[in-house]
């Protein structure tokens, strides 16, 4: 979605004119993906400033928020609430 409306082209470049460090997660959802990144000795052992860019979804693990820009200003009410929240742990569970 930010491509379309600011594309910031290769952003990992554009840090490392900076000369900040800049690590990338493809799969930010993926808890042991971004652990492994930060635990990395490397990752440890650099002085100076570092990025990290995280790749993910918006809205993610809830279907109906998956990919829509507008999830991040859509209000919900209780019900709409209580609906997400069983649709999560029935995706939990399988």
């Amino acid at each position: 979605f930010t491509q379309n409306i600011l594309d910031l082209k290769n952003l990992k470049d554009k840090f490392k004119t900076f000369d900040f460090e800049v690590f990338e997660i493809k799969n930010a959802h993926d808890v042991k993906e971004c652990e492994i990144t930060l635990k990395d000795p490397i990752f440890k052992k650099i002085k100076k400033t570092k990025i990290i860019i995280a790749h993910s979804i918006k809205g993610h693990g809830v279907k109906s928020l998956e990919n829509k820009a507008l999830s991040h200003i859509l209000s919900a009410d209780i019900n709409e609430v209580n609906e997400l929240i069983k649709g999560l742990e029935n995706e939990n569970n399988a």
